[in-house]
């Protein structure tokens, strides 16, 4: 810079790269999806926890891999790290090794079953499908995307009267 104003520094790559199908609209409906409590501290009944509701292995194996191992399993910034850097495993590694198309539904599909569940249940011919046994799971996904009807509410918003209380899922 000539004028002695120091220029900005580039944001540091994030360690487990990028892709562009993960976006900010999909990590926040895959958060309102797994964790519709908003609790960021929720633990579903498999042991799944956090706003992206991570199976421990998986935090684990993403703080170690991705971060050298310094990310707290008692931190929900830190889950929240974790599930992001799952998804961009997902798309930069596990969908693309098994020659499947990185697509929101494949991506969806794909963190609701965790590596182990894709590498054993693959993909169905019909990407509406994605992969098998999740269809409702990504139709979710999809829809809080876009706002559309039918799609999960922003933690804290109410519930439409009659509505039983959404709990985490099962996660990854």
């Amino acid at each position: 810079n000539q004028r002695g104003t120091p220029a900005v520094p580039a944001a540091p790559a994030a360690p487990y790269g990028s892709h562009p199908a993960i976006t900010p609209e999909f990590i926040n409906a895959i958060k309102r999806v797994e964790n519709s409590t908003g609790n960021p501290m929720a633990v579903s009944p498999k042991g799944a926890t956090g706003p992206m509701q991570v199976m421990p292995a998986t935090f684990a194996q993403m703080s170690q891999q991705y971060f050298g191992g310094k990310l707290n399993p008692q931190s929900p910034a830190d889950q929240e790290q974790a599930g992001v850097a799952f998804l961009h495993h997902l798309a930069n590694v596990e969908l693309p090794r098994r020659g499947i198309p990185v697509t929101p539904e494949n991506l969806a599909s794909a963190y609701q079953q965790g590596a182990g569940g894709l590498a054993k249940n693959g993909v169905s011919g019909n990407v509406t499908d994605g992969i098998t046994n999740n269809s409702a799971y990504v139709a979710k996904v999809l829809a809080g995307m876009g706002g559309a009807p039918g799609a999960p509410a922003a933690p804290g918003a109410p519930a439409p009267p009659g509505a039983a209380p959404a709990q985490p899922t099962a996660g990854l």
